[in-house]
């Protein structure tokens, strides 16, 4: 499946992305980068549970 986003959903993204990679490089730091890997080999199994 491949999610199509309007544009003014486009822009919201493209807006929050500061905020996204921040939470992202916090997590990093929090878990190690082994650790943030994991996660989001985790969250990435989750996601597509059901293909």
């Amino acid at each position: 499946m491949v999610l199509e986003l309007t544009e003014m959903c486009a822009d919201a993204l493209r807006a929050a992305q500061p905020e996204i990679d921040a939470f992202n490089a916090e997590l990093r730091s929090l878990q190690g980068e082994e650790g943030f890997v994991h996660t989001a080999g985790a969250l990435h199994r989750l996601a597509h549970w059901d293909e």
